[in-house]
């Protein structure tokens, strides 16, 4: 093993060019393309953390306007009034606050999926980004300095 003027020591034994007869493209890109395939995913992190964030702010809220129906509902039903009219209200009640529920769910199941969608895109342009420069790098041929 000698070294060259490179960073990388030569690897030749018997006159064989270990190095550049097996790997015959440049290495040098891969270090980059590593940095910024963790800086997409710290990205992404970010992202997904911040969506799921406002996912739960969101829940949150839903949430509460629930419980402030079941509890204009539990409060209309002590009122006075016959059976019947309690009945009525009551069926009208529920089915509004079933009908609000729904929605929040709804909008609940909208946002994760533009979460999700969102993340997903940032990951496929990412790969395909990625797999497109490592073609690249792989494409280039090892400079003759190396090769000597």
């Amino acid at each position: 093993m000698t070294k060259s003027s490179s960073t990388l020591p030569d690897f030749k034994f018997f006159g064989f060019d270990f190095i550049n007869s097996v790997m015959p493209f440049d290495f040098s890109g891969l270090g980059e393309t590593h940095r910024t395939h963790i800086e997409i995913m710290m990205e992404m992190h970010q992202k997904t953390i911040k969506n799921m964030q406002a996912i739960g702010q969101r829940q949150v809220q839903i949430f509460s306007s629930i419980m402030g129906d079941q509890t204009s509902i539990a409060q209309k039903l002590l009122a006075t009034g016959t059976m019947e009219e309690k009945v009525a209200q009551q069926t009208d009640l529920v089915n509004k606050s079933i009908k609000s529920a729904v929605e929040g769910w709804s909008e609940l199941t909208d946002l994760v999926r533009e979460s999700n969608k969102e993340t997903f895109e940032m990951l496929g342009k990412h790969v395909s980004s990625t797999l497109t420069e490592i073609n690249a790098t792989a494409q280039k041929k090892v400079p003759k300095d190396k090769a000597a």
